[in-house]
């Protein structure tokens, strides 16, 4: 089997960085859960349910604006599409955790399928489809951070 290593572009840097972060927590739910450790798993619910929003509706709000908005017009649509129901159906599951754990797992697989789809199947074509004045509008959304 042969992978694709995809060239981050240098105007996406800001996402791609995020998007590490995100995949390192999806990956700490899926070990939570597995892990059957009831504190564990709390704790992590916990956390999520407080800070998941103030760390990520930016994120979810320059990739609508910026990125997927721009792609509504192209072969991506769908895909697209499908990524910005993923933003709310995340941001609500997030809100719900600390109530209800069971949902952790669910969490932890959609947010990792959700960014590795954005970076294998999105970011990938940005340069095919988007002007290097929009590539250069998401990089501007990351100088001053």
């Amino acid at each position: 089997m042969v992978i694709a290593i995809m060239k981050i572009i240098p105007e996406i840097i800001g996402l791609a960085r995020e998007h590490h972060q995100s995949l390192l927590l999806a990956n700490k739910c899926i070990n939570a859960e597995k892990s059957k450790q009831a504190e564990e798993i709390a704790g992590l619910c916990q956390q999520i349910t407080e800070t998941f929003s103030r760390d990520f509706l930016r994120h979810f709000d320059v990739e609508e604006q910026f990125v997927f908005n721009l792609l509504n017009d192209t072969p991506l649509y769908s895909k697209v599409s499908q990524l910005k129901k993923e933003h709310k159906i995340l941001l609500n599951l997030a809100k719900e955790l600390q109530q209800k754990p069971s949902l952790l797992s669910e969490f932890g697989l959609l947010l990792k399928n959700h960014t590795r789809m954005e970076d294998r199947e999105v970011f990938p074509f940005l340069t095919e489809f988007l002007t290097m004045q929009q590539l250069q509008d998401i990089k501007n959304q990351y100088k001053f951070l």
